[in-house]
């Protein structure tokens, strides 16, 4: 599994990356955290709306795992409040 996080700063167009990273080639240990932070998040974004907004930074997690390709995105609409599985992903991909 193939992951990347990137960090829009709205109207500046700023991006900021983290990763890619391959769980593949990590601990075994540290692949799992990875890949359950994931799951996690899936799980919490699952039923929220979209927000609309320009101006609003945003984070976008794409994850690779073979032919499956998914993009999960987060609009920080408050400064700093995230979900805890997308710090926890922030974290391991070294930020």
């Amino acid at each position: 599994m193939r992951v990347r996080i990137e960090r829009s700063s709205g109207l500046a167009g700023i991006v900021q990356q983290f990763g890619p990273i391959d769980t593949e080639l990590l601990p075994p240990d540290r692949a799992r955290t990875i890949e359950h932070a994931i799951a996690r998040l899936a799980k919490e974004l699952a039923n929220k709306p979209p927000h609309i907004g320009t101006d609003i930074p945003t984070y976008r997690v794409t994850v690779t795992d073979g032919s499956t390709h998914h993009t999960y995105t987060w609009p920080e609409t408050k400064p700093g409040v995230r979900p805890d599985a997308l710090d926890d992903l922030l974290t391991e991909l070294g930020t």
